[in-house]
């Protein structure tokens, strides 16, 4: 089996593209969401150990860092491109599904979804 080696530069593009790229997927679906303008979240019954309200935005943000990473490793990763298809769809399925939480859950408050 042919495997590709790639160079330093090549990787760093890769890392910053796939940490932009889910970054930006947060920032798109907390615009749509509209969380800081969001008072029925706010007036829903929270648990005791519910964290406080400034955390959500750093928590997120590394979160979303966090997949950044996870994609970066499996682009990186030196397996053939067949052998990276699925975990990339998989990767982008949670992604999307990702978005879409948070816009289900407080632009239309629904818990359930």
């Amino acid at each position: 089996m042919f495997v590709k080696k790639t160079n330093a530069r090549t990787l760093l593009v890769k890392l910053i593209i796939s940490i932009v790229a889910c970054e930006a997927v947060g920032i798109i679906s907390a615009l749509f969401s509209q969380v800081r303008m969001n008072t029925w979240f706010e007036s829903l019954a929270k648990p005791s150990w519910n964290p406080p309200a400034y955390l959500f935005g750093p928590v997120w943000t590394l979160l979303y860092l966090m997949m950044g990473i996870a994609f970066w490793m499996i682009w990186k990763s030196n397996v053939s491109a067949t052998r990276k298809t699925i975990p990339m769809i998989i990767f982008g399925i949670q992604l999307l599904l990702n978005f879409w939480w948070s816009i289900l859950f407080f632009r239309f408050h629904s818990p359930v979804l």
